[in-house]
C-alpha cells in the first residue's frame, strides 16, 4: 500500500507589519518559540517572554507546551495551562499577544483539508449527513454510531479481509436494519449527486477533469482497471467501518497510478476528515486519562501535606511540602485550602504573641503602679498612698494575685492612718479657734483638707475661722486708722504691725497694714 505524506506548516501574521508575515514549515520533532534569536521560531515582540512555548511531535500527534510565559498563550481564544502538554488539531490557532498563529496539516499531494464538518449537497430529497457522522453513504455504521471505536493503532486491513465479507453480509439483521438496507441501495445515487453541480463552469471544470482521468484510467490494462475499482471499493468500505488511515492509504495508492477514479478525491477528504475526528476523540480521552492522572497525584501530595501539617507548620512548610501540587495546579481547591489554614494558623500566632506583649506590658505597669504605693507610704504620703493602691487594685488582673493582696492590706492600714491623722488635725483647729487663734486654726483645717479635700467639716471650720479672722483683723485695722486720725502714729504704726503678723498672707488687711507701714517709713 501507498503512504500518505503529510506536510506541517506554521502561517505568522503580525497585525501591524505585514511584511513580518512568514510561513514556517515544520520539520523535525521539537521546536521552541519565542523572542530570542536561537528559537526556532523567532516571535518579534519584546513583550513575548524568551522562551514562551514549545511544539512537539510525538506518534501521537503535536503538542503545544507553555513554558510558564509572562502573557500566556492562547489556543482558539482559550489560555493553555502552563507545563501542561495540549494537543494541535490543523486548523487550530494560536495567539500570543497581537501575534496570530495558525497550525495546518496538509496532505503532500492532496488539496487543503477543510476544519469544517462535511455534509452532502441537499439537492431535491437527499438529506445532508449529521455533522457527527461526515459519511458519503448515508447514516451507515460510523465510529460514532454503533459502528467500532478504534483509539490508538487500527487493526490491521489483512485482519479485517480474513473475515470475510460474504460471513459479515449473511450476519448483517436485513429485516432489524431495513433504514439502512434502503439507504445503502441508495448509495450509486448519492455517488452520483456528489459529481454533480449546478455551475456550469464548474461543470466544464469537472467534465474536463473526468475526461483526463478517465483517459488515464482507459489507457490501463484489464487488470489495472480491476485492481482501481477493488482499491475504491475497499477504501469505501474501510471508510464506513470508520478505518480512515486504512482508507487513505488505499486511496493514496489508487492515486499513484491515476489522478483519480469516480469519486475518489471527495472520499479521500471524507477520510481525512473522519480520521482527524477520531484523533480528537483520542486526544480527548487521553487528556482526560492525564488530568486524572494529575488530579491522583495532587491528591496524595495533599494527604501526605494534611496529616504532617494539619494543626502545624507555617505558611513555608506548607508550600515546600506543596510544591508538586503548586506546580501541577495552583489553584486547585485542597492546595488553597491548606495554604489558608497555614495562614491562619500565622496569624492567630501573631496575635497571641501581641497579646502576651500587651499583656506583659500591662504587668510591667501595674507593677510600678504597686511599687509607687509602697514608696509614698514609706515617705508618709498617707493620702497618694491610698490612691495610688485603689489605682492599683482596680485595675489588677490575674497574675498578680500576691501584690493585689498586699495592696488591699496596706490600704486599710493606711485609711486608717489617714483618718486618725486627720482626726487630730480637726481637734486642733477647733481648739484653736475656741481660743481666738483664727489664723492657727485656719491653718490646721487647711492641713486636714490636704490629707482629705472632701472633708467637709475641715471645709466649714475653714471658712468659719476665715471670716471670725477677718472681722478681727477689720476691727483691729479701724482703730489703727483712729489713731492715725489723732496724730498718735506710734500706736497706729504698733497696731498694723500686729494686723501684719496676726492675719493671713493673702488677707485683706495684712495688705493695706503692709502699705501704711511703708507709706511712714517702714518698721
Amino acid at each position: 500500500m501507498g503512504s500518505l505524506q503529510l506536510l506541517s506548516l506554521l502561517r505568522i501574521n503580525y497585525p501591524n507589519s505585514s511584511s513580518d508575515n512568514e510561513v514556517l514549515k515544520l520539520e523535525g520533532s521539537v521546536w521552541m518559540a519565542g523572542r530570542e534569536t536561537d528559537c526556532e521560531i523567532q516571535l518579534r515582540n519584546p513583550k513575548v517572554s524568551r522562551k514562551h512555548f514549545e511544539l512537539s511531535k510525538s506518534p501521537e500527534g503535536y503538542f503545544l507546551t507553555d513554558l510558564g510565559s509572562s502573557n500566556g498563550t492562547y489556543i482558539n481564544g482559550h489560555r493553555v495551562a502552563p507545563h501542561e502538554p495540549t494537543r494541535l488539531q490543523s486548523g487550530d490557532q494560536i495567539r500570543v499577544l497581537d501575534i496570530e498563529i495558525h497550525f495546518e496539516i496538509k496532505a503532500a499531494n492532496l488539496p487543503a483539508i477543510s476544519t469544517q464538518p462535511l455534509a452532502l449537497p441537499q439537492n431535491g430529497w437527499l438529506t445532508p449527513f449529521p455533522q457527527h457522522s461526515p459519511s458519503p453513504y448515508g447514516n451507515l455504521p460510523t465510529p460514532y454510531a454503533d459502528g467500532p471505536t478504534y483509539y490508538g493503532e487500527e487493526p490491521s486491513y489483512e485482519e479485517e479481509v480474513s473475515e470475510g465479507l460474504l460471513g459479515k453480509i449473511k450476519a448483517y439483521d436485513w429485516k432489524k436494519n431495513k433504514v439502512r438496507v434502503v439507504l445503502m441501495a441508495l448509495i450509486p445515487v448519492l455517488l452520483v449527486g456528489l459529481l454533480l453541480d449546478s455551475d456550469p463552469q464548474k461543470k466544464s471544470d469537472a467534465a474536463k477533469n473526468e475526461t483526463a482521468g478517465n483517459a488515464s484510467f482507459e489507457n490501463l490494462s484489464k487488470e489495472q482497471k480491476s485492481a482501481i475499482k477493488d482499491s475504491l471499493n475497499l477504501a469505501r468500505n474501510l471508510y464506513v467501518q470508520g478505518k480512515y488511515s486504512l482508507c487513505l492509504a488505499e486511496l493514496a495508492k489508487l492515486h499513484e497510478t491515476v489522478p483519480f477514479y469516480d469519486n475518489s478525491k471527495e472520499l479521500e477528504s471524507f477520510c481525512v476528515q473522519g480520521h482527524e475526528l477520531t484523533q480528537r476523540k483520542i486526544d480527548e480521552e487521553r487528556k482526560e486519562r492525564q488530568k486524572a492522572l494529575v488530579e491522583q497525584k495532587i491528591a496524595d501530595i495533599i494527604a501526605v501535606c494534611t496529616e504532617k501539617h494539619t494543626t502545624k507548620g507555617t505558611v513555608s512548610e506548607v508550600k515546600n511540602c506543596l510544591t508538586d501540587a503548586i506546580e501541577l495546579n495552583p489553584e486547585h481547591p485542597k492546595v488553597i485550602e491548606l495554604l489558608q489554614a497555614a495562614e491562619a494558623r500565622e496569624r492567630e500566632k501573631e496575635l497571641l504573641a501581641q497579646q502576651q506583649k500587651e499583656a506583659a506590658e500591662k504587668r510591667q505597669q501595674l507593677l510600678s503602679i504597686f511599687n509607687r504605693a509602697q514608696s509614698y507610704k514609706s515617705k508618709g504620703d498617707l493620702l497618694n498612698a491610698q490612691k495610688t493602691y485603689q489605682r492599683f487594685i482596680s485595675q489588677a488582673r490575674g497574675g498578680l494575685s500576691t501584690q493585689v493582696s498586699t495592696a488591699k492590706r496596706e490600704l486599710a492600714t493606711v485609711s486608717k492612718s489617714l483618718q486618725e491623722k486627720i482626726s487630730l488635725m480637726m481637734e486642733k483647729c477647733n481648739s484653736l479657734g475656741e481660743s481666738g487663734k483664727y489664723k492657727e486654726a485656719y491653718k490646721a483645717c487647711d492641713e486636714a483638707l490636704k490629707e482629705n479635700p472632701s472633708l467637709k467639716d475641715a471645709v466649714v471650720a475653714k471658712e468659719r475661722y476665715s471670716a471670725a479672722l477677718r472681722q478681727q483683723m477689720r476691727t483691729l485695722y479701724q482703730d489703727a486708722k483712729l489713731e492715725e486720725s489723732l496724730g498718735n502714729l506710734a500706736t497706729a504704726k504698733e497696731k498694723w504691725k500686729r494686723i501684719v503678723e496676726e492675719d493671713l498672707p493673702n488677707g485683706e488687711f495684712h495688705k493695706k497694714s503692709s502699705l501704711k507701714i511703708k507709706q511712714y517709713g517702714g518698721f
